[in-house]
C-alpha cells in the first residue's frame, strides 16, 4: 500500500471515530456538568456549533475514506489539509476572543490536533511526489 494512501486512511479514521466522541462529551458536559465541557452547561447555545463543526469534520474523513480508495489519493491530502486549516486560522483570528472567555487551553488542543494533522498531510505530499510523477525539489537542492 502507498505511504499516502495509508495516512490517509489513518487520518480518515480518526476523523470518523473523534468528532463523534467530542459531540458525545460535548452533550455529556452540557447536561451532566462533567468532563472536559462541562463550560457547555453556561453557554450550552455553543453546543450548536460545535456539533456542527465535529459532524461535519466526520463526513471529511468519510470522504477521505472513499477517496483513499481511488485515484490521485493526493487529492484528497489537500482537502484534508484544507479542512484542518480552518479551524486552525479561526482560532488564530478570534485568539483574543478565546483569551477573554479564558478557553485559551481548549484552543492549544485544538492547535494540536489541526497542526499534526497538516504537517502529517502535508509530508506525505511532498514525500510522495515522486510517486506522482512531480520532481522532488529537495532532492534537487541536496545535489
Amino acid at each position: 500500500m502507498k505511504t499516502s494512501r495509508l495516512i490517509l486512511k489513518i487520518h480518515a479514521v480518526f476523523l470518523m471515530i473523534l468528532p463523534v466522541v467530542l459531540t458525545i462529551a460535548g452533550f455529556v458536559g452540557m447536561n451532566a456538568g462533567v468532563g472536559p465541557y462541562t463550560w457547555l452547561q453556561a453557554i450550552p447555545m455553543t453546543l450548536v456549533g460545535l456539533m456542527q463543526a465535529y459532524l461535519l469534520m466526520m463526513l471529511i474523513g468519510v470522504s477521505m475514506w472513499l477517496g483513499a480508495h481511488g485515484e490521485r489519493v493526493w487529492r484528497w491530502s489537500v482537502i484534508a489539509i484544507a479542512a484542518h486549516a480552518v479551524p486552525l486560522l479561526t482560532i488564530i483570528a478570534l485568539w483574543n476572543v478565546l483569551a477573554a472567555g479564558g478557553y485559551l487551553g481548549i484552543a492549544n488542543y485544538s492547535y494540536v490536533i489541526h497542526g499534526t494533522w497538516i504537517a502529517i498531510e502535508l509530508a506525505s505530499l511532498l514525500l510522495t511526489s515522486k510517486e506522482r510523477g512531480l520532481p522532488n525539489r529537495t532532492a534537487a537542492v541536496a545535489h
